[in-house]
């Protein structure tokens, strides 16, 4: 069974073939996905197939951060 989820940002790298997205759980917990964009697949692949968890959306962008090494400079962008 999947969880539903809904998107509350995406962040992209500076070339826009890496981003990640943070997203709220049905539970009202919060998680991230990094993904990859795969130009003969013309589709975006997860980087890491297992990401946390976190109570917050604070946490879950701290998490985020911590794990995805040019996602601190996105996010000044924004």
């Amino acid at each position: 069974m999947s969880t539903k989820r809904e998107l509350t940002h995406c962040f992209f790298d500076g070339d826009r073939q890496r981003k990640v997205e943070i997203y709220r759980l049905e539970e009202g917990r919060f998680s991230f996905e990094e993904l990859t964009f795969v130009d003969d697949k013309d589709a975006w692949i997860p980087v890491t197939a297992k990401v946390p968890t976190c109570d917050t959306l604070a946490m879950a962008l701290e998490e985020a951060q911590g794990r995805v090494t040019w996602l601190s400079q996105a996010m000044e962008q924004f």
